[in-house]
């Protein structure tokens, strides 16, 4: 059993919402604590999942004693950066110098669109793949990266900014296009 705790990561407690009454438990040992009542306003799935017909909405929580939700299943990252989006956290989310990940973007978008909140984080979700569109001339992407931003783009349902990365995908990039190469699954590369 010593082994297991060793190689268990200690766990990593994230304040995203300092009254929440829920704690998200993320893989590695990672727990975000969160409101409720703003996961439930933004995400039809997070206000079923926080109703009476679910054991999760039907025990008792406050924020003096938060209900513990695990989600063994979603990227921790991906879900931290989410919460802090929902809960108008947006100066934390994604601050790497004024650079954001190409592969945290498409993870962002995953979980988005898996707890169907896509539209309540739209707009800044919008302005960080624009980030990437501005500064293009500066540095080109790997094929990898520009394929991230396509999926989050397709994800998060932004028709102008995936026309424009395609687009540069199309004529910028003269590597082959192979799920290897970008990353994208097959029905993105032959649509």
């Amino acid at each position: 059993m010593a082994d297991t705790k060793a190689q268990q990561p200690e766990r990593r407690d994230v304040d995203v919402a300092a009254d929440g009454d829920i704690i998200l438990a993320l893989p590695q040992n990672l727990c975000i604590r969160v409101s409720s009542a703003v996961l439930s306003l933004v995400s039809p799935v997070f206000k079923a999942m926080l109703g009476p017909r679910f054991r999760e909405g039907s025990e008792s929580r406050s924020s003096s004693q938060p209900k513990e939700i695990s989600l063994p299943e979603d990227d921790g990252i991906a879900m931290k950066h989410l919460c802090l989006l929902l809960h108008g956290r947006t100066g934390d989310s994604y601050s790497h110098g004024n650079r954001t990940f190409p592969t945290q973007l498409r993870a962002l978008a995953i979980v988005a669109d898996k707890y169907d909140c896509v539209e309540a984080i739209a707009l800044p979700a919008e302005a960080m793949l624009s980030r990437f569109w501005m500064h293009r001339a500066k540095k080109q992407l790997f094929i990898q990266q520009m394929a991230c931003l396509i999926s989050a783009a397709a994800m998060l349902g932004l028709a102008p900014l995936f026309h424009v990365f395609t687009k540069s995908l199309v004529l910028d990039y003269c590597s082959p296009y192979s799920k290897e190469s970008t990353g994208l699954p097959l029905c993105f590369l032959c649509e």
